[in-house]
């Protein structure tokens, strides 16, 4: 005989409140200027992590913030005892209340990114929330993420306001890989699988031999980890190894039917002068003399 949880009965609060607006410039629970709260975006210490060259971070086109609380929620179960062939004994189910902390309240706001840089003005009921803010530039229907911030603990008041410290997707990241690499061995490249990101991923390995801008190997890794891994090519000439990872928005930052494919980073991101690379130790080749 066991004890189990036989799945019954409904949850006794909370709700998801997301926002409607799935437009690119601008939408969600906007406010006026009577009962705005306003956010100061401050420039976070871009640090360098790894063979990393940091590059120019574009300029933003838009702003998305996400507020987001988080209350207990009570939920039923049976708790059940089975016989030995798994089936329920008869009147031996008690109800069993199951709390959890879980999200009761979302809302997605879109504003344009501001021409000061400095602030924005949202939204917000009174209470305590968790504030998430991505800045992104809009290239051909795609948000490209710029920057993140996030308030994990926030207490509003009408008319008030707070500072989120906003960070590159390097610091972000902190994309990190070897700065040489032996050819034929199993390389790591780590990084922070966090927020603002989906857990999951695509990692990219591109080899160039020395001197040429054609690549001579292609490996492609899925990860829903803080570690990619790779197999350095086999090469007697030296080169470099180039790494570049896909990254699309946490669902938890996306709208009610929104896709998460309008919302991929690039990183390292070429056109930003961004760069995540090792250099290849490659073979030498060696005359052994048999006798």
């Amino acid at each position: 005989m066991s004890l189990g949880l036989f799945l019954y009965g409904c949850g006794s609060g909370g709700s998801n409140n997301p926002a409607a607006s799935t437009n690119p410039g601008g939408g969600g629970s906007q406010p006026n200027s009577a009962n705005a709260f306003t956010l100061n975006l401050v420039d976070g210490v871009n640090s360098i992590a790894g063979v990393t060259v940091a590059g120019t971070t574009p300029t933003a086109t838009d702003v998305r913030v996400v507020i987001r609380q988080f209350g207990q929620v009570t939920t039923i179960y049976n708790v059940c005892q089975y016989d030995d062939n798994g089936d329920v004994i008869p009147s031996t189910c008690v109800a069993t209340p199951v709390t959890t902390n879980n999200e009761i309240y979302r809302d997605i706001q879109d504003v344009p990114y501001p021409a000061s840089g400095s602030s924005v003005q949202v939204g917000i009921p009174a209470g305590t929330f968790t504030l998430d803010v991505i800045t992104s530039k809009l290239e051909s229907g795609n948000h490209s993420i710029v920057k993140y911030g996030q308030i994990p603990t926030l207490t509003v008041a009408p008319g008030g306001s707070a500072s989120v410290t906003m960070k590159t997707v390097n610091d972000v990241l902190q994309m990190t890989v070897s700065d040489l690499i032996t050819s034929k061995a199993t390389f790591n490249v780590t990084l922070n699988d966090v927020m603002p990101f989906s857990p999951n991923y695509q990692m990219t390995m591109i080899y160039y031999e020395a001197l040429s801008t054609t690549p001579t190997v292609t490996t492609v890794v899925n990860s829903s980890t803080n570690s990619s891994t790779f197999t350095a090519p086999i090469s007697f000439t030296a080169g470099t190894i180039s790494l570049q990872g896909q990254f699309t928005l946490n669902s938890s930052c996306l709208n009610k039917n929104e896709s998460a494919t309008t919302w991929t980073r690039l990183f390292p991101n070429a056109a930003y002068g961004e760069k995540v690379y090792s250099t290849l130790n490659p073979l030498i080749a060696v005359t052994v003399p048999v006798n």
